[in-house]
C-alpha cells in the first residue's frame, strides 16, 4: 500500500471514529463518512470492502491503541500487576471513547465480528500470556486452559465497564473493575 492509500485509510478510520463519538453507531453512514473525509464511498469499498470492514478497522484501531499502552508496561510489572493494568487500561479507553465501546454490541458490529477480532488479537494473546506467567510463578492456580481463564476475566472486566457506563444510578457509577478483579484473582490465586 502506498503512503497516499495509507493516509486515506487512516483518515477514513479517524473520520468514522469521530462520527461514532459524536452520534453513536446509529449515525454510521458510509456516504456521510466519505464526504467528511473528502473522498468517495468507492474508496471505502476499495479499502475496507464496505461498512462491516470499516467498522472492523475502527475497532482494530481501538485494540492497537490498547496494545501499544500495554507493551509499555510489560518490562516493569509482575504478571498480576499486568492483569490489573490491562483491565484498568481497557476501562480507561472504554470510558474515554464510550460511544465506540457501547457500539461494539450493535448488530452491525456483531456482523463485523468485533468481539471475535478482539479474542484473536495481540492484546488478548498478551493478556493470556500474563495469566500463563502468573500460573508459572505459582501466583494463580494451575489451569489446563489459560485462554479460558483469560476469556472469563476479560468478560468480567467488559461487563463491569459496561455496567459502569450504562447505569443511571450515580452511586453505582464506580470503578467496578477495582471491586471485581481482586475477588476473581483471589479465587484463582494461591495467594491470600
Amino acid at each position: 500500500m502506498d503512503s497516499n492509500t495509507i493516509d486515506l485509510r487512516n483518515k477514513l478510520i479517524m473520520t468514522a471514529r469521530l462520527v461514532v463519538r459524536e452520534s453513536g453507531m446509529v449515525a454510521f453512514n458510509l456516504r456521510m463518512i466519505a464526504e467528511r473525509a473528502e473522498t468517495s464511498t468507492q474508496a471505502i469499498y476499495t479499502l475496507f470492502g464496505g461498512k462491516a470492514g470499516l467498522i472492523l478497522a475502527l475497532y482494530q484501531h481501538f485494540v492497537v491503541e490498547l496494545e501499544q499502552r500495554l507493551l509499555l508496561l510489560v518490562p516493569h510489572s509482575t504478571p498480576i500487576q499486568l492483569i490489573y493494568q490491562t483491565a484498568q487500561i481497557y476501562r480507561e479507553q472504554a470510558l474515554s471513547d464510550s460511544e465506540l465501546y457501547l457500539s461494539a454490541t450493535t448488530p452491525i458490529a456483531t456482523e463485523a465480528d468485533v468481539l471475535g477480532m478482539l479474542y484473536n488479537s495481540k492484546v488478548f494473546a498478551l493478556f493470556t500470556s500474563f495469566i500463563e506467567q502468573a500460573t508459572a510463578e505459582k501466583l494463580l492456580l494451575p489451569t489446563e486452559d489459560p485462554k479460558a481463564i483469560a476469556k472469563i476475566l476479560w468478560s468480567t472486566v467488559h461487563g463491569a465497564v459496561l455496567f459502569e457506563l450504562c447505569t443511571r444510578e450515580p452511586h453505582a457509577r464506580t470503578n467496578m473493575v477495582n471491586e471485581l478483579l481482586p475477588i476473581l484473582l483471589r479465587g484463582l490465586g494461591t495467594f491470600a
